[in-house]
């Protein structure tokens, strides 16, 4: 651990919808900072969790001219950076807040990280502006991603190596403490956001794929979007509201994985998504794509199934491989639950220490 590091945290990670705070965002990008830092500092505009990890928060309460808001978030960090001494400027999502860090580390002679989250990369970076995106992406002192895939995306696309680390986010040790019920009411699982990116609609057809197998089964697809009614009409047009629930979106998923002998992923894209991370803690074997961080946390074969095309024919064939294997399946969904001491906030904490020290010294630690 770096105890000499202080770092200046500037986001936008906590979010209120209908009144209720969501911070979970805050809880997987930033408290693990204080697990490797003796001070973080973190100003924002939306909530924070009440256990902050010993992370000092500057809570600015916002405008309703988001502009406004910005540029006071803004002012409020760039004057902490010129009046204190900061180590590090963390970012997470390049616009604006990684424009935010850039800015501030120049301004403060202090340098410059950005996080890369989600659509940076695989939306921003291949537009029309991509050029941009991308030469921004080379201004940065260290950036993070999740996963090693990422940092081979960056440096192909100018980032040095030396300079980008792959730091993955911690996991809530709630869903650890469950386990898979003796009888599950599910053989398959569907649990995210029902949006295009995440293809619910590939699902429903790799079990149609399926039931023209005579493969039996149950299966849910849990979550909420703008894709549910079309994902509700699929399974009925499909023959398969005897086998299909489709309950909407779940307060409690863990009910689900609990109750569940498979998970499955149709992402195109991924960083790496909670909802996989949680089944696996649970002890749900998962099958996904493999894209992003996928790889480093789902070993194919051993805890889980990688699915290398996007096709419902290839998901059906990895569901019923762990539905007619049942001494594969029990294996795999033993390993799964090793991923907790991966996603630690410990495990995270030494992932942050090396980038730390990498910002220090501008040597990588070996095993980095």
């Amino acid at each position: 651990m770096n105890r000499d590091t202080a770092v200046l945290v500037v986001a936008g990670l906590g979010i209120w919808v209908d009144g209720e705070p969501k911070v979970g965002k805050v809880e997987t990008h930033v408290l693990p900072l204080a697990e490797a830092a003796d001070e973080v500092v973190y100003v924002c505009t939306g909530p924070v969790p009440e256990d902050g990890n010993g992370v000092e928060f500057h809570q600015l309460s916002p405008s309703r001219w988001k502009p406004l808001t910005l540029l006071r978030q803004f002012v409020v960090a760039l004057l902490l950076a010129v009046r204190r001494d900061f180590d590090l400027v963390v970012s997470f999502s390049l616009v604006p807040y990684g424009l935010f860090s850039l800015a501030i580390g120049a301004l403060s002679r202090t340098p410059a990280h950005l996080g890369i989250i989600g659509s940076d990369l695989d939306v921003h970076a291949e537009a029309r502006y991509g050029v941009a995106v991308r030469w921004l992406f080379r201004q940065f002192d260290v950036v993070t991603v999740s996963g090693s895939d990422f940092r081979d995306r960056l440096a192909a696309m100018g980032v040095p190596l030396y300079r980008t680390f792959s730091v993955l986010h911690p996991v809530s040790s709630d869903f650890a403490d469950a386990s898979v019920e003796a009888d599950p009411e599910y053989d398959v699982l569907w649990l995210t956001r029902m949006s295009a990116e995440k293809d619910p609609l590939l699902f429903v057809d790799a079990l149609a794929e399926l039931r023209e197998r005579s493969v039996p089964f149950t299966a849910a697809v849990v979550g909420g979007g703008p894709l549910e009614d079309e994902v509700r009409q699929a399974v009925t047009d499909r023959g398969l509201d005897d086998a299909v629930d489709v309950p909407g979106w779940a307060s409690s998923p863990v009910d689900y994985y609990r109750t569940s002998r498979a998970y499955v992923l149709t992402s195109e894209r991924e960083m790496l998504p909670l909802s996989l991370v949680e089944a696996m803690l649970v002890g749900v074997p998962s099958i996904a794509p493999a894209v992003g961080a996928i790889p480093d946390v789902v070993d194919d074969g051993e805890n889980g199934l990688l699915v290398a095309e996007h096709t419902a024919e290839a998901y059906a064939d990895a569901i019923e491989r762990l539905l007619t294997d049942e001494a594969a399946r029990e294996a795999m969904a033993d390993a799964a639950t090793e991923v907790e001491s991966r996603l630690s906030f410990e495990a995270v904490g030494e992932e942050w220490a090396a980038v730390f020290e990498f910002v220090a010294t501008g040597q990588r630690p070996a095993d980095a």
